[in-house]
């Protein structure tokens, strides 16, 4: 995630990268720690699509690109909910043993 820009790399925002405007469209977390969200902008005209991963680079992508990110981001997503989920379990059940 961008978070030391002059820029709001937030969703509806219109944001330069490089000698581009660009309106980012969405945020893809990506699954890991070891790769940073992209940002999937289109330009102004809206007839073309960017990902833009910051500190590695900007580049076109097609509509088929952008689908499989985003599936890839919401099976990551579901897989940390789940996480999320059994270790609350697991921390009631614990709480139960001691009430």
């Amino acid at each position: 995630m961008i978070t030391s820009s002059k820029q709001a790399w937030e969703v509806g925002q219109t944001v330069k990268s490089g000698f581009m405007t660009l309106i980012v469209k969405a945020k893809v977390a990506t699954p890991g720690d070891y790769l940073p969200d992209a940002y999937i902008c289109t330009n102004v005209a809206g007839n073309q699509l960017y990902k833009v991963i910051p500190h590695n680079g900007t580049s076109k992508v097609t509509a088929d690109q952008v689908r499989e990110l985003m599936a890839i981001a919401e099976s990551h997503a579901a897989r940390v909910a789940a996480q999320a989920i059994a270790k609350a379990a697991s921390t009631r059940e614990i709480d139960a043993l001691f009430a």
